[in-house]
């Protein structure tokens, strides 16, 4: 049995894009149900060897600012040691990485901007991703997602409730119905080791998309991909 952890990066207003970063991103990370807690152990004995404690979050937006519970990567060489063995870590855990990146600048000058649901899109894809990784044999799945606003959440649930009745075009919905028992949603609060994992790769993914060159976090987060880069990343509008 399988366990995906669902997040985001960036936005998915249309309406509204910053050319800075055109991205949106939503994706996550694989990991059999029976290896998270070893993978939780781990997680909170890398905070607690290097902040003497363990109930906070690694979140991305925080550590790379050096806010909350990240103020000591003030420090230069703390800073480098604590990216040392977060890279390290995340190549030693045993995941696999899948996600939906989407051009916000080139889809809605080739679609337009009305009427796109782009969290909807992707996670159709996603769900078609998590069915293939499971196998026709596999049952017990289980979506884990990052709880946003209220509007989000009702149109994520919606589009699982859509996708559990009506399936996507690759795949039928008696298969994700079989495959995966559930989506629900989570805030960060919870410290969800699959929620924590699913944050650390995503923005890597959307920087490189968006042009930001750091060679060793994205070939990081390359080594975790399932199977490969060409598998396992989904581009809308498609690459020609």
């Amino acid at each position: 049995m399988k366990t995906l952890g669902l997040d985001e990066s960036g936005d998915d207003n249309l309406e509204k894009i910053d050319l800075a970063y055109p991205i949106f991103v939503v994706g996550g990370v694989v990991l059999e149900n029976d290896y998270i807690p070893t993978a939780t152990e781990a997680i909170s004995k890398f905070k607690r060897e290097l902040f003497g404690r363990d109930d906070f979050v690694l979140h991305r937006a925080e550590f790379t600012r050096s806010r909350g519970a990240f103020t000591r990567l003030h420090e230069r060489n703390f800073r480098q040691l604590f990216y040392e063995r977060l890279d390290q870590m995340m190549l030693d855990l045993e995941f696999s990485a899948i996600a939906c990146v989407i051009r916000k600048d080139h889809y809605a000058s080739s679609l337009g901007a009305a009427n796109h649901d782009l969290y909807r899109l992707a996670l159709r894809r996603l769900t078609t991703q998590f069915c293939d990784i499971i196998g026709s044999g596999g049952h017990g799945g289980r979506i884990r997602a990052e709880s946003g606003r209220r509007s989000q959440n009702l149109a994520v649930l919606s589009g699982w409730q859509e996708l559990r009745e009506s399936g996507t075009p690759q795949t039928s919905a008696e298969t994700i119905r079989h495959r995966i028992d559930f989506l629900s949603l989570h805030t960060k609060k919870e410290r969800l080791v699959e929620l924590e994992l699913a944050d650390l790769v995503l923005t890597p993914i959307g920087r490189h998309f968006a042009g930001y060159a750091d060679e060793w976090e994205w070939g990081v987060v390359r080594e975790k991909f399932h199977g490969d880069a060409n598998s396992a990343l989904t581009i809308f509008p498609e690459q020609r």
